[in-house]
């Protein structure tokens, strides 16, 4: 396990700008870069910091479980927070993507999607599963600013 460090301007070709197939805590990623997982790819993170990582899918983290973490003005193609993870008791805000500005493919379990921005659909969510989650204030450009296409489970809470 890596704990309390910091993974800041790297770049990756192809997965896990910050970190591929790791286990960390009280972690921050900033400004990384990666096609797949600008922060991480295929990682368990826990209590950790993702702001301004960049992918082409999940701009923060791809393919990841994460818990307690917080997802900050990270940018993508697909899930400008995170796509195709397993995310609970996380925040992911400001984050920006072509689709799905928050996340996309993810379940996310007692989660706050807020502010998050899709150019074109799902502002807040894109497919995926949402238990408990509370989504306001997210903004789509052509369709579905809190969600497209998620299944929404057990009393989420959606602020239009």
């Amino acid at each position: 396990m890596v704990s309390n460090c910091v993974f800041g301007g790297n770049l990756a070709g192809v997965w896990g700008g910050g970190v591929y197939q790791g286990t960390l805590q009280n972690c921050t990623f900033t400004g990384n870069f990666a096609d797949s997982g600008g922060g991480a790819f295929a990682s368990t993170l826990n209590n950790c910091m993702f702001s301004h990582n960049s992918a082409t899918n999940g701009g923060a983290a791809d393919s990841s479980t994460l818990s307690l973490c917080t997802l900050t003005a990270n940018t993508a193609v697909n899930g400008g927070g995170a796509h195709a993870c397993y995310l609970t008791n996380s925040v992911l805000s400001f984050n920006v993507a072509t689709n799905a500005g928050g996340a996309s493919e993810c379940e996310l379990h007692q989660c706050s999607l807020f502010s998050n921005f899709a150019v074109s659909v799902g502002g807040g969510v894109q497919g995926g599963y949402l238990v408990y989650c509370v989504l306001s204030n997210n903004v789509a450009g052509t369709v579905a600013a809190a969600r497209f296409m998620a299944i929404i489970i057990s009393r989420s809470r959606i602020a239009w």
